[in-house]
């Protein structure tokens, strides 16, 4: 039921913060996908399916729209502590609709043992998800990245972030 001939809508969003706490933390926490996903707003279900590639399921509510799509994500580049980009293909199981979104991580030394984090979401959004338009993605885009990020920093500063090891 997808509206082929309407345009995609590209969303980006960008975000700078600094988490106070040390980078190598942060980094284990990220790659650990399946638990840095649930501070993800209407993320659920995180599984891994191999060493970079993990699926689940994202659910999210755009005024009276309600939207769940099931989703795969791959870790598409990888450095060190530093860069960390994943690349997601979402489908709506009932009408076939699909987003594709890009979201890159990178991480830096900050003063007193914290990390500068700058985030960058790209969602591309064709058919009749795009009617919806660019802005809305975008402030969509802004509200769940800063959710994330203070999730992130909520759960590694409580100590209730699993270690590395317990993957």
């Amino acid at each position: 039921m997808s509206c082929r001939n309407t345009p995609a809508t590209i969303a980006t969003t960008r975000a700078e913060t600094t988490l106070r706490v040390p980078r190598h933390l942060v980094w284990a926490f990220l790659l650990d996908v399946p638990q840095s996903a649930t501070c993800l707003p209407g993320v659920q279900n995180v599984r891994r399916i191999d060493d970079r590639t993990y699926a689940g399921e994202v659910r999210f509510r755009v005024g009276p729209l309600s939207f769940g799509f099931e989703t795969t994500v791959v870790i598409t580049e990888l450095v060190e502590e530093e860069r960390l980009t994943l690349t997601a293909h979402a489908v709506d199981p009932l009408t076939r609709e699909a987003i594709d979104a890009t979201a890159v991580a990178v991480l830096a030394d900050a003063p007193d043992s914290s990390t500068r984090v700058q985030y960058e979401l790209r969602v591309v959004t064709p058919g009749v998800l795009a009617g919806l338009g660019r802005r809305m993605f975008e402030d969509l885009n802004r509200r769940m990245a800063a959710e994330f990020l203070a999730r992130v920093e909520e759960r590694l500063i409580a100590g209730t972030a699993r270690p590395p090891s317990a993957r």
